[in-house]
């Protein structure tokens, strides 16, 4: 049996540009992932997990993605797409079509 929880996300930033002095802010969400027994632990980005789900989907019924869109970065929304994110993974693992999959 495969258990996986998203227990917390990290909002980081990119190095300034050298000719901008700007920086780009952006979240990691941590993954916790149960297996026989052993945790095994990934931090990966919305952009990362959503490029996993478009390639899944060709090949496989993958339940429906959280939105990619919000309004805002506020603690609030940064939890609810955390709270999401779990929501989409546990359900991704019961499915009988995931258990193939190569993670």
């Amino acid at each position: 049996m495969i258990r996986v929880f998203v227990p917390s996300f990290q909002q980081l930033h990119t190095a300034p540009r050298e000719w901008t002095g700007n920086y780009t802010q952006y979240t990691v969400y941590t993954i916790e992932v149960y297996v026989s027994g052993q945790c095994h632990i990934v931090t990966k980005r919305y952009s990362e997990l959503l490029d996993l789900h478009k390639r899944l989907r060709k090949t496989i019924e993958t339940p429906e993605f959280p939105p990619k869109r919000v309004r805002n970065w506020s603690f609030k929304v940064l939890e609810q797409r955390r709270q999401d994110l779990e929501s989409y993974l546990q359900v991704f693992v019961l499915l009988p079509s995931a258990t193939g999959v190569p993670w």
